[in-house]
């Protein structure tokens, strides 16, 4: 459940980038133009990481459960052993 709320709050923190840019550099001179692309492309490099850890996280429950259960369906099916 741990992973799907990080997921989730990492999803609001990604839809709110522009607001966070804006609030951090404002202007338009040319400074401030590079330095909002500059920390736009920060922060959606460091979302798109934290996020494939998260997934990952996800994916790794995911496949260690099944396989969890097929190991103890395949022992209660061939010796009767319940674990």
């Amino acid at each position: 459940m741990r992973h799907l709320v990080i997921t989730l709050l990492l999803y609001l923190f990604a839809t709110r980038i522009d607001v966070f840019v804006n609030l951090i550099a404002n202007g338009e001179d040319i400074g401030t133009v590079f330095m909002r692309r500059l920390v736009r492309a920060t922060l959606w490099i460091l979302y798109f990481g934290w996020q494939g850890i998260a997934f990952a996280g996800i994916w790794c429950l995911g496949v260690c459960r099944c396989d969890d259960f097929i190991i103890r369906a395949f022992l209660i099916f061939e010796f009767g052993l319940r674990t």
